[in-house]
């Protein structure tokens, strides 16, 4: 058995992987943070081949090969890098195994509980919506046909009262024709008829609770039923707003995708004005949405063309909106680096600090703020 912890965020996800079997006991490496981990730098999608550099950084095979082909240096220190510096990573491997098995579980485990597979919380709700309305018509269908037997009852209550009355009428008039002998006869009719009407006027006010009982019913499952086709109309119309706008944007992202290459293709060839200009493009195509890779790759060719005063607006925005924290301590190094060809010192080495703050590890921000802390004070020791 073996334990492994990986920091993010301040946050640390433990993994207790079983090295018999290559099973898992305990895995909790679902978070954001945690996927963001296991992105190539480059490509920044899940990797699936990981190799680590002579340098500590870890990268997937086919980009990072890509890229030293084109540029044979590290895209993290700028140090020289080859095919042959590159080894692979079995720690992320296992890692990654084990993050895509938790995610398929997951996603089985919801498909099973829902019966279905949604593609958005929308669709759910108008699955949802539809299950719902389906019920409450089935609701109101049953409460019409109860309310039209309650009418039926009714009215055959009250016909049968109609036919007593009648039948008391003919017994009154019998009992001022008649005999003695049959006035006992006739009173022990008028006597029955009288009970049956006290029982058929209790039934008919019971009928008549009834009814309006389920006339209310019916009333009530009707503005139900408007409330929830509303509903169904409201979430298809969201549905399609939806769909519109990822086709927009997935058409934007691989624009901008392909522009962002060609601008990486043109850095890699030292045309830094053609990469610039692409990767302005690409930012604009994807306006108003936001790219910290976009604006930190504008802010290089900037500083690379010799123009570090034109690369602070990109570095000040991704510091100001991206979260994820590697972004933002490369934004904080690479202003340090702009600082340092203004001859800057003091500023860089706030930026450089900055920068080593968020992501100890960075070796190149380490590396100059000791540089500079010796060309500020020589007899300070490192």
């Amino acid at each position: 058995m073996a334990d492994h912890t990986a920091g993010s965020s301040g946050r640390s996800v433990h993994l207790r992987v079983s090295a018999e079997s290559g099973g898992t006991d305990d895995i909790m490496i679902m978070s954001e943070e945690f996927e963001n981990l296991l992105r190539d730098p480059i490509s920044f999608e899940l990797m699936d081949e990981p190799v680590v550099s002579v340098y500590g950084h870890t990268f997937d095979r086919e980009t990072i090969i890509s890229w030293v082909d084109k540029t044979p240096r590290c895209p993290m220190t700028s140090k020289p890098l080859y095919a042959d510096d590159l080894t692979p990573n079995y720690l992320v491997k296992d890692v990654l195994h084990l993050f895509r098995q938790q995610r398929q579980q997951r996603l089985s485990a919801l498909r099973a509980r829902d019966q279905l597979a949604p593609e958005s919380l929308t669709s759910f709700r108008v699955f949802s919506s539809f299950e719902a309305f389906v019920t409450l018509r089935e609701d109101y269908t049953q409460c019409l046909a109860d309310e039209n037997l309650s009418k039926m009852r009714q009215s055959a209550l009250t016909e049968r009262l109609a036919q007593i009355a009648t039948r008391r009428h003919q017994l009154v008039d019998q009992l001022e024709a008649c005999n003695k002998s049959s006035v006992p006869e006739i009173e022990k009719s008028l006597r029955l008829l009288s009970s049956q009407e006290d029982e058929l006027l209790a039934k008919l006010a019971e009928a008549d609770v009834n009814l309006q009982e389920k006339k209310a019913s019916v009333q009530e499952l009707r503005k139900l039923i408007e409330n929830t086709t509303q509903m169904m109309r409201n979430y298809l119309d969201s549905v399609i707003e939806i769909s519109s706008d990822v086709v927009v944007r997935t058409a934007k992202l691989k624009e901008s995708q392909e522009l962002k290459d060609d601008g990486n293709r043109a850095y890699a060839n030292g045309d830094l004005k053609e990469a610039i200009e692409k990767y302005t493009q690409a930012i604009d195509v994807l306006s108003p949405h936001f790219d910290a890779a976009l604006h930190l790759n504008r802010a290089a060719a900037y500083c690379a063309s010799k123009n570090p005063d034109a690369s602070f607006p990109d570095l000040e925005l991704v510091i100001a909106q991206e979260k994820k924290r590697s972004f933002v301590a490369k934004a904080h190094r690479r202003m340090g680096q702009a600082y340092l060809m203004k001859k800057q010192s003091i500023q860089a080495l706030q930026c450089f600090s900055k920068a080593l703050g968020i992501d100890p590890t960075d070796s190149l921000a380490r590396a100059n703020v000791q540089n500079i802390e010796k060309q500020l004070d020589p007899n300070k020791k490192r």
